[in-house]
Parts: C-alpha cells; structure tokens; sequence
C-alpha cells in the first residue's frame, strides 16, 4: 500500500506560492488592460470598437480564473489548518492516555 506525508508547512508554503502566482496574473491582466486602453487612444472606428466590446466581454474570465485559484489556495490552507488540529487533538489524546 501506498504511503504519504501531510506537511502542513509544505501546504502553507505551496499556499503563498499560489498567491504569489494569483498577484503576478492580476498584474498581468491590469498592464494588458492599460496596453488596451492606449491603443484604444489611437485606433478608431468600428474595429476598434468592436474590438473594445470583445477584450471587456473576456474581463470576467480573467477575474474567474483569479478567483479559481484564491479558492484553491483557501482550500489547502483550512486542510493544512484542520490537519495540524486533528494532529494537535490526537497527541493530547495519546498523552492522556
């Protein structure tokens, strides 16, 4: 049979890591936003507009994408959390034993 570890602070570290990651995507997609709004200073017309419509139309998906990982990111950290509980309650148990 197959063993593993938990590691609560390999959790937490992975954990910052994902918000790292979800900081630079944020970044991104406001510098693509502000490339978009330059061009849009210097391109008229109904391509442009067009154009316009389609980028903002796709806004919620980068924000649900964003919002993806911070829930996965959450997720391993209440699993770290409860582990280190459950790990905390089953010494105590044991010691009073």
């Amino acid at each position: 049979m197959a063993q593993f570890e938990i590691r609560p602070m390999e959790m937490e570290q992975t954990a910052r890591e994902i918000d790292a990651k979800i900081n630079e995507w944020q970044a991104s997609v406001n510098r693509l936003y502000q490339y978009v709004s330059e061009l849009d200073t210097m391109w008229e017309g109904d391509a442009n507009d067009a154009f316009n419509k389609t980028f903002a139309a796709d806004r919620s998906k980068y924000n649900s994408l964003a919002n993806l990982m911070d829930e996965y990111k959450n997720a391993i950290l209440k699993a770290a959390q409860e582990y280190k509980i459950a790990d905390s309650e089953s010494a105590k148990k044991i010691s009073n034993t």
